[in-house]
């Protein structure tokens, strides 16, 4: 009966392993072939880029929610309004965008709209 626990516990232990290779393996493939993949795989290459890309998504909204950002070198999980990453030292500075304001030229354009004399659009009960 001990033998029969102890030669079962061996057998799921070396069950782990295969399954912990086979997900090396799957690993492996994707990071060398996940750009162009065997017709066979490219449904779950495509799933797990999918996955990844909701996950990214997921993360900026906590981060959003929370005032946290992350830092583009080390990807180190940052304040929002920090200048510099405590982790790698990088500048963490957002460029300004200066935005010139627009010239509109009015054309076609009644001078004197809003005299009520002139403008008999204008309402009346003003």
């Amino acid at each position: 009966m001990q033998w029969t626990l102890l030669t079962n516990n061996e057998i799921s232990s070396e069950e782990k392993k295969i399954n912990s290779a086979y997900l090396m393996i799957g690993q492996k493939y994707f990071e060398l072939k996940s750009d162009s993949p065997d017709e066979e795989f490219a449904e779950y290459i495509n799933s797990i880029k999918s996955s990844m890309e909701r996950i990214a998504e997921l993360k900026q909204e906590i981060q959003k929610k929370s005032g946290k950002r992350t830092c583009p070198q080390c990807n180190a999980e940052l304040e929002d309004k920090v200048m510099f990453c405590p982790n790698c030292g990088a500048n963490q500075a957002v460029e300004e965008v200066k935005v010139e304001p627009e010239t509109v030229e009015l054309k076609n354009t009644c001078k004197n709209f809003f005299a009520p004399q002139l403008n008999p659009a204008y309402p009346k009960f003003l």
